[in-house]
């Protein structure tokens, strides 16, 4: 039964029905729930689908409250996969200290270093740079190269990298961050070389495939970046990017086959439909206008009740726009919110829509978008945005200088709402007020 489920969803895989698939395997796990295999199974398509938070109550429930070695080894695996690195590198030290306890000799460098980096990706450089003299060479000075890219130290980077690959030449990490230094500091025939020599050493699962497909997208080689998404899709590849640059190579390319193949790819992606429909949205705005656009969204069913679903709303809602769609668009947007009235998307987009419609006041969609917040949707950096540009255009400074803050605040590494505050702070206070200085300075650091 379990072995006859699993066989299964490659059925269902092949089809991208990959919830359906999952619950073959979750089944298989449930009929075994000793079966580390099975769980483990279960939790990686979990992630795969992008829902990396039960993946973790899998591994974490399976383990129980004595976890052994295994069973850290993969929340480590997860945590780093999904980007959550604190907690990656908060296992991993479980890890060292487990071994360290059971008499296991010391730990595996690899591990060591492993736990350093992700100190560093978790945004704690100084703690991995007080434990280096735990690693030994090449893991130190691939380690180092990392800090000192970080530090903005290219050169220097570059040279502890070189270093790290006279002794380890076919460390995939090394030649990622050495093509990284190497772009930095304007040498991109440097940069392609590590990035081909990581290609051939792990081909298209390689770390330094993304990079130098980019470098093939920014010098217009089209048939070499071809070559590369061929390998990443032969590796299993689910980046987006190699997609959205391999089907506007094959259009220039006039290569209609390849676009149409990738596009099949891309949209059987677990958790990738929204991002592949709002690309496709993209390319045909391009090409045919924002009423096609619109169409291609709409073409969709999407439940815009849902959170998940909210960027393809606005994309939805910024095409009807265009397409000067207003009317129809608003009265199909009021009957979704009499449908779904504790929807928080539902209720931005509206407000989005009304401040297009001539003749309504600020306060209408204002109102509208303050709902909207109230209903949990002040955690997207967009509606904050939104509502600044709402108070500026009716007058309201302070709340504008407000609402950019939190924009700010809720997707720091942007500079929407930092570069608005401070072109208010200017207009109002003066650009050479304190205030206006900090801002600016804080722009400039995300440019």
């Amino acid at each position: 039964g379990s072995e006859m489920c699993i066989r299964d969803r490659s059925f269902f895989d092949a089809q991208g029905d990959f919830e359906r698939s999952n619950g073959l395997i979750q089944a298989a796990a449930e009929a075994n729930p000793d079966s580390r295999d099975f769980n483990s199974m279960w939790s990686a398509r979990l992630l795969a689908l992008g829902r990396a938070d039960e993946a973790e109550v899998r591994l974490i429930d399976f383990a129980g409250d004595d976890p052994g070695l295994e069973d850290l080894a993969e929340l480590a695996t997860l945590y780093g996969t999904s980007k959550q690195y604190r907690k990656a590198a908060d296992v991993n030290l479980r890890i060292i200290k487990a071994q360290e306890e059971a008499g296991l000799g010391p730990p595996n460098p690899l591990l060591w270093a492993n736990y350093l980096d992700m100190l560093i990706e978790s945004g704690q450089p100084e703690r991995a740079r007080a434990e280096l003299s735990k690693l030994s060479s090449p893991y130190l000075e691939l380690i180092e190269g990392k800090l000192l890219l970080l530090d903005g130290q290219p050169a220097n980077a570059l040279e502890m990298l070189d270093r790290a690959l006279q002794v380890w030449p076919d460390q995939v990490t090394a030649r990622y961050y050495a093509g990284q230094a190497a772009e930095q500091l304007g040498d991109f025939d440097r940069a392609t070389e590590e990035y081909e020599a990581g290609l051939r050493q792990d081909k298209g699962a390689s770390l330094t495939a993304l990079p130098l497909l980019r470098i093939r997208a920014a010098a217009g080689e089209q048939r070499a970046l071809l070559f590369v998404v061929n390998q990443m899709l032969e590796a299993g590849t689910r980046e987006a990017e190699a997609y959205r640059l391999g089907i506007r190579a094959s259009q220039e390319l006039g290569r209609l086959d390849v676009v149409q193949q990738l596009e099949r790819q891309w949209s059987k992606l677990p958790g990738q439909l929204i991002e592949f429909v709002l690309d496709r949205a993209a390319r045909t705005a391009q090409a045919e206008g924002p009423e096609a656009a619109r169409r291609v969204i709409g073409r969709i069913l999407f439940d815009y009740s849902q959170p998940e679903n909210v960027d393809a709303l606005m994309a939805w809602v910024d095409y009807s726009i265009q397409a000067g769609a207003l009317e129809s668009s608003l009265a199909w947007l009021e009957t979704q919110i009499e449908q779904a009235p504790a929807a928080s998307g539902l209720h931005e987009a509206h407000a989005v829509l009304l401040a297009e419609t001539e003749g309504v006041p600020p306060e209408i969609p204002l109102a509208a978008l303050d709902r909207a917040i109230a209903l949990g949707g002040g955690e997207r950096h967009q509606i904050w945005l939104t509502r600044g540009n709402l108070q500026r255009g009716a007058g309201d400074w302070e709340g504008a200088l407000s609402s950019y803050r939190e924009a700010a605040q809720r997707d720091p590494d942007s500079i929407l709402g930092r570069w608005d505050r401070f072109a208010i702070l200017a207009e109002q206070r003066g650009a050479g007020s304190a205030e206006a200085r900090e801002e600016l300075e804080l722009s400039l650091i995300h440019i």
